[in-house]
């Protein structure tokens, strides 16, 4: 499976999130909220980075969630994705390239899907939000 197509595959959120593109990737490692990881290359240098998907309360009730690379704030979800405890966080390297699955809760029922890498100091989607 091409990088591409994979990537337009994976995008797509489902029940098992990411685990039906697990075939085509060479690497897949399920994260958790609030947890420091220091073997993974998120940056694709070569080196592992300091990672971690942190929540941060926004009050008594809602929470938001933050995605650091080695120290920096690098990552937050759309003012909709709010963070309730349930998460489907995944990183997956295709074609020698690590990705970062993001799949949270948001307001109303809805889920907020994103497949981020990382350029320029930041996680960038590389495809469309999903909104399920």
């Amino acid at each position: 499976m091409s990088f591409t197509a994979a990537v337009m595959f994976c995008a797509v959120p489902s029940v098992s999130g990411l685990s039906t593109c697990a075939a085509g990737a060479s690497e897949v490692n399920k994260l958790s909220v609030n947890h420091i990881y220091k073997t993974y290359d998120f940056t694709g240098d070569g080196v592992a980075d300091t990672f971690a998907v942190q929540a941060r309360s926004m009050g008594s009730y809602y929470s938001y969630i933050s995605v650091y690379i080695n120290g920096a704030e690098v990552f937050v979800p759309g003012k909709n994705a709010v963070y309730f405890g349930s998460d489907d966080i995944q990183r997956i390297v295709l074609d020698g390239t690590p990705l970062l699955f993001l799949s949270i809760d948001g307001e109303n029922g809805d889920n907020y899907a994103y497949v981020l890498k990382y350029e320029d100091g930041a996680m960038n989607s590389i495809a469309e939000p999903c909104k399920t």
